[in-house]
């Protein structure tokens, strides 16, 4: 009996669909509970879920999940010891091993075994594992010891258990499948394009017995690429079709890790649980899941709905999502559009977003595409005011072009920029006073404070300056340029002139070095944002080991770029680094004397911008 490869069609939309499932199971135990979770777990198993977000699970219903049939083929994101001391909460299981099997299989378990002498034994070595119930493949109309061929394959990146999922098919394949000894197993090297170009090792006993219960998958070796297009898909057909296959087996192992990050506030002991996988074809995704605050009216006044610790829970779990490519925030949000909506209207008129950002005047490297990358950065974050740095006539031009400018009031009319080789700007969503532009007492590169006064939403005077300091240009023949002198005293000045405003922020690229320059001339009431929000993270937003567009350079690693604040009226609410992900698929090449040249990955600068988040008092 020969089974046929799946056509192209159907092929493709099965290695490229994910389903995620979000599900509030409901804790009342007073309700059937027992009934109502295994007609849950029938809808998992009908839907067969690549990732499954459950709300409201209770240690019994835990427990009641833990011995289904389903139960098996996924991971926890919670153990049942952790599971058992809480009284309800989230939870997030996902498949770990997903069979792409060209030919028709059953799962059976087999019966616990008790029989055995030794069992007590057994039992005490592995006392969670003994006696539990093994799942096997059986395949469906097969003729009694029937000879087969099947491939594998290892897909996406490495994690623990790789070998095993080989070793684990392999014993399938003589134990299970009743074939004969001339059964054969192909492994197909590098992942999938090992099945495109025909790559293979045939799999032995001798061959697969020195990798069992070791991690990674360099067995075969593993791959991201994927079989997507009509001559990829007949290239794999090609190649079953040459080794005769009856049916491809691909490996799927995407958990990366579970976690949980706790709300700010939550009364009610609300958390949002992560889920780091990644698809069949290898693409990174996060799932997260939450059961944001309930509404809880009560006597004596009945007004207990806790709109506004709702949306700062939604507010935060998207503000940490959003800096993944892919992410999913699902769940129970318990959310009335009237009542949070206008929490969330009157919450939003409070905060106030401001970017700083050297875009990076490099025009021979992707300019376009970088400031592209950035402008997407600026969509995404809907800064109210933009400060940048190191921006060309041609850069000007390319963020003039662009659709977010247009929400924008711009410091530098297009005639004036055109005039200028490089310069500082800002831009406003909020109504402007007035911009303007302070020169140092002496600059030799043409630096200067660049001013916005600006109010918010609520009528808040607030004046925003920027800069890009005096930068140290050591070169021959002494090698001491470093212009420290001029970038202290550039510094105090622009702080003597803003310090008599109410609120002020100075931000950009300040060319800091603390070891050099001393600390920053912060006068009274004044404080450095990062220091202050994160004082133990480094902070470095010029870094030739982080930035891998920089790895070819001297190392360097710096705080070059900064907020310094002073607030009568505003409070900070948080600031964090913008454009630390390269751009996919996008390099260059690095030329250096006398060494080969370097492919290097594209960022949107060789600086990392920062995003200030600011509330009203």
């Amino acid at each position: 009996m020969r089974l046929n490869l799946l056509d192209e069609t159907r092929a493709k939309e099965d290695l490229r669909k994910l389903k995620i499932l979000s599900y509030n199971v409901w804790f009342a135990e007073n309700i059937e509970p027992r009934i109502r979770m295994r007609a849950i777990g029938d809808i998992i198993q009908l839907h067969s879920p690549d990732v499954i977000c459950l709300q409201e699970v209770t240690p019994n219903i835990y427990a009641i999940f833990q011995r289904a049939n389903w139960w098996k083929s996924y991971k926890c994101s919670l153990s049942f010891d952790k599971a058992m001391t809480r009284r309800y909460f989230c939870m997030q299981v996902q498949l770990t091993v997903v069979y792409q099997l060209l030919m028709t299989v059953t799962i059976r378990s087999s019966t616990r075994i008790h029989d055995l002498g030794y069992a007590d034994e057994m039992a005490k070595l592995f006392p969670k594992l003994f006696g539990q119930p093994s799942a096997s493949l059986k395949a469906r109309g097969l003729p009694p010891e029937a000879s087969l061929k099947i491939g594998v394959i290892l897909s996406g990146g490495q994690v623990p258990g790789g070998r095993n999922v080989i070793s684990g098919i392999f014993g399938e394949k003589i134990v299970n499948f009743n074939m004969t000894k001339d059964s054969t197993m192909y492994g197909f090297r590098g992942g999938p394009t090992g099945v495109m170009k025909g790559k293979y090792v045939k799999l032995t006993d001798e061959f697969v017995y020195p990798y069992r219960n070791q991690g990674g998958f360099d067995i075969i070796c593993s791959g991201r690429d994927k079989i997507e297009t009509p001559g990829q898909f007949k290239e794999a057909q090609e190649t079953v079709k040459r080794l005769d296959l009856d049916g491809l087996v691909l490996s799927k192992l995407p958990v990366k890790s579970f976690g949980c990050k706790q709300f700010s506030y939550s009364g009610m002991g609300r958390e949002l649980c992560i889920a780091e996988v990644s698809t069949q074809g290898g693409i990174p995704l996060v799932v997260a899941t939450s059961h944001l605050e309930s509404p809880c009216p009560g006597p004596p006044t009945w007004d207990q709905m806790y709109s506004k610790e709702r949306v700062k829970q939604a507010n935060e779990a998207l503000d940490f999502l959003k800096k993944n490519p892919n992410a999913i925030f699902c769940g129970d949000m318990n959310w009335d559009d009237k009542l949070d909506d206008e929490t969330r209207a009157k919450e939003d008129l409070r905060k106030l977003k401001i970017l700083s950002y050297n875009v990076w005047f490099a025009e021979n490297i992707e300019p376009r595409i970088r400031m592209r990358a950035i402008g997407d950065i600026i969509q995404l974050h809907s800064p109210d005011v933009i400060c940048l740095q190191e921006v060309t006539p041609n850069i000007y031009a390319i963020f003039q072009r662009a659709n977010w400018w247009k929400s924008y009031k711009c410091s530098l009319s297009f005639d004036k920029a055109m005039t200028r080789r490089y310069f500082c700007m800002q831009l406003s969503k909020l109504p402007v006073k007035s911009f303007g532009c302070k020169q140092f007492s002496y600059s030799g590169m043409g630096r200067e404070l660049c001013i916005a006064e600006v109010s918010t939403q609520g009528g808040i005077p607030l004046v925003v300056a920027t800069s890009h300091l005096e930068s140290p240009c050591p070169g021959p023949p002494t090698w001491d340029q470093m212009y420290s002198k001029e970038r202290v005293k550039q510094a105090n000045e622009a702080l003597d002139f803003l310090k008599k405003n109410p609120n002020a922020i100075f931000c950009g690229d300040m060319n800091w070095d603390d070891k050099l320059d001393g600390e920053f001339p912060l006068p009274d009431g004044w404080f450095d944002a990062w220091t202050a929000l994160k004082p133990k993270e480094i902070g470095w937003t010029y870094d030739t080991k982080a930035n891998p567009m920089l790895s070819a350079n001297w190392k360097l690693q710096k705080r070059l770029d900064r907020f310094s604040v002073s607030l009568r009226d505003l409070k900070v609410e948080s600031i964090n680094m913008v454009g630390t992900e390269r751009i996919p698929g996008v390099t260059y090449v690095k030329q250096r004397k006398g060494k080969p040249d370097l492919e290097l990955p594209v960022l949107p600068s060789d600086h990392f911008g920062l995003l200030l988040t600011m509330a009203e008092r």
